[in-house]
């Protein structure tokens, strides 16, 4: 299963992000119309100009749908998972555990982002990775519902971590120390000891 999480809210762009996109749909597909006429006093070579005009306008808005319906920001009770709409056949999904997100920025870029509120989301991750997120129209809401979240997660892991009982913290010493090595755990116990 992709989402294993339970499910808080889904974001999507906003509709303007694809605003020029579908502008440019309807000027060819109005344009084909407009010059239909003229165009099939052309015969077989006008009707095939005609029809390729009206072709090319239906599937580049077919593309265009097809990102802005995939292109989502999912964001989970532990996780949060993007789905990045590259092409037609090609989507990259990105999962993220919150403990891996350092900052939130959020930004808006551009007199278009400005005048619809359309924000930009950029995740300072663990290692010095960034990851963006643009278009949204919700942006702070999105950044303080995850920052909520990512509080909660640390909340319930300290809790976590007091309510073990004696026995339950060497097994989990014990399976530590399994998965990370004997050396690099006594390295690590060690490190605790000095300071």
């Amino acid at each position: 299963m992709l989402f294993q999480d339970e499910i808080i809210k889904v974001f999507r762009q906003s509709p303007f992000v694809y605003f020029f996109q579908f502008l440019a749909c309807l000027i060819i597909l109005c344009g084909a119309f407009f010059f239909m006429i003229p165009l099939f006093r052309f015969g077989w070579w006008g009707k095939s100009i005609f029809w390729f005009l009206i072709g090319l306008s239906v599937l580049y808005g077919l593309i265009n749908l097809i990102k802005y319906l995939n292109t989502k920001l999912v964001i989970g009770q532990r996780q949060l998972v993007i789905f990045l709409q590259k092409g037609v056949l090609t989507q990259q999904i990105i999962k993220i555990g919150y403990e891996k997100i350092i900052n939130i920025n959020v930004f808006f870029k551009g007199l278009f982002a400005i005048i619809f509120r359309l924000g930009t989301i950029e995740f300072s991750l663990a290692g010095d990775d960034r990851l963006i997120f643009g278009g949204l129209s919700q942006a702070g809401y999105v950044q303080e519902l995850i920052l909520k979240l990512q509080a909660e997660q640390r909340l319930t892991e300290e809790k976590f971590v007091r309510d073990l009982t004696q026995y339950q913290m060497v097994e989990l010493a014990r399976s530590l120390r399994q998965k990370l090595g004997k050396d690099l755990f006594l390295q690590i116990a060690e490190e605790d000891d000095d300071s």
